[in-house]
């Protein structure tokens, strides 16, 4: 287990890698955010196989985020009316599920506290939202 405060933890839907979205099951994972201000370690969000487990089967470090979008829809019949949200990285963008929209919210808020990003409406009609990281003129 890392180091750092725990923000948010819970039961979250993971895709699989991009390349193997269509063949692969998504799993259901247990999460965890910490923030490493106050211990000096980085901010991170792990996941583990389940909520007992010691070791997290993967540590995606939020200092390499760059883009957080919530309310997203995918044309699968399991994901129709689904919580769908993502988080990309310079090397993946991870799909995630939560059970409700108040969870999505939370999970999506939480990180981009941690990231230092802004949300804004992108889509002004429907109800994608979209955080990056505000860059220097």
């Amino acid at each position: 287990m890392s180091g750092g405060e725990i923000v948010c933890q819970g039961w979250l839907r993971k895709s699989p890698p991009e390349k193997k979205l269509r063949r692969y099951a998504w799993k259901k994972r247990w999460f965890i955010l910490r923030s490493g201000r106050m211990s000096g370690d980085p901010d991170v969000l792990e996941y583990y196989k389940n909520d007992h487990s010691k070791k997290p089967l993967r540590v995606i470090d939020l200092h390499c985020c760059e883009q957080v979008d919530a309310g997203l829809t995918f044309n699968r019949k399991d994901f129709q009316d689904s919580f769908v949200f993502d988080i990309k990285t310079s090397d993946r963008t991870f799909y995630l599920v939560a059970e409700t929209e108040d969870d999505m919210n939370k999970w999506v808020r939480c990180i981009c506290q941690l990231c230092g990003f802004n949300q804004s409406e992108e889509n002004h009609g429907g109800k994608i939202e979209r955080a990056v990281r505000e860059t220097e003129p």
